[in-house]
């Protein structure tokens, strides 16, 4: 097999080819969402800005995008400028081989190259402690969002954050951070 190579893919380049690649990857990734990935539809809500790529020949192996945006801290009124992680998707069949943890040292490199203070992004409860051990770290914060259906509402998933530029204690732990957009 051929040795894996990271991309870094902008959106605005990104050629509708690859876009089938990736929808059909995270579809295989995703089942429970995988109508959401259909033709060059590689996005689930917000589109990212950049995608980190792994690629072992020409099959998609590993993926997650990257948005930069505020977040809106309700109580306070206070921004904090965040590099969104998501979309983040080792292919099945290559799990188990530390694909993840790459995916994630490349995604600390971009947010670096970005000078963005923090990586932040959501996950289910169980899937926290493979982020903890990336470096990310759960926090009280709770996060708000616009859905698929266009209404404003609370994220039920787990707010994970990664100091990037920023030291932890500038984080607004405890408090509800609002993406005023979709998730990514």
């Amino acid at each position: 097999m051929n040795e894996l190579r990271w991309t870094l893919a902008w959106e605005s380049e990104t050629p509708r080819e690859r876009h089938e690649g990736l929808a059909r990857a995270l579809a295989l990734s995703f089942p429970a969402y995988s109508e959401l990935y259909r033709g060059a539809r590689s996005w689930a809500f917000a589109r990212p800005e950049v995608r980190i790529i792994g690629e072992l020949g020409d099959h998609v192996v590993a993926h997650l995008g990257v948005l930069r945006r505020f977040l809106r801290v309700l109580d306070t009124g206070a921004s904090v400028l965040v590099g969104e992680v998501g979309l983040v998707m080792v292919h099945p069949d290559f799990r188990g081989r530390g694909l993840g943890r790459r995916l994630l040292d490349e995604a600390t490199d971009v947010l670096t190259g970005f000078d963005l203070p923090f990586g932040f992004l959501t996950c289910r409860r169980g899937i926290v402690p493979f982020y903890e051990r990336c470096g990310w770290r759960a926090t009280t914060s709770r996060s708000t969002m616009i859905d698929g259906d266009q209404r404003p509402g609370p994220d039920p998933a787990v707010v994970m954050v990664l100091p990037v530029t920023a030291e932890w204690p500038s984080w607004p732990d405890g408090h509800v951070v609002d993406r005023n957009g979709q998730k990514v």
